[in-house]
């Protein structure tokens, strides 16, 4: 490392910087999980509201997974975890609220 560089490092606006990216980032990325994690249920609670569809076409349990997945190009692990995420939180602000302080979703 050069010794310009060091310099730098060792001048308190450029901690102050660091600091405050540092926290942008970890800021950015919680909001980036949390909105992953709306999606997710929205999509289980989608697929949870055919669900009457599905089994009038005799297409249950693991083959509502497969076709699905198939159809939009996603694993049929993602849209399982996706259904029982939204079956096992029906209301998910209230979950987040209980977990949020953790920002670590």
């Amino acid at each position: 490392m050069s010794k310009e560089i060091t310099i730098i490092e060792n001048q308190d606006w450029f901690k102050a910087l660091i600091e405050d990216c540092k926290a942008l980032l970890v800021e950015g990325i919680s909001n980036y999980r949390l909105t992953l994690i709306r999606v997710y249920h929205l999509l289980g609670r989608r697929i949870l509201e055919e669900n009457d569809n599905f089994k009038r076409e005799k297409i249950y349990g693991k083959r509502i997974c497969n076709t699905v997945a198939q159809s939009l190009g996603k694993s049929e692990r993602t849209i399982y975890l996706a259904i029982q995420f939204a079956e096992t939180f029906p209301d998910l602000e209230k979950w987040i609220d209980t977990t949020k302080e953790q920002k670590n979703l």
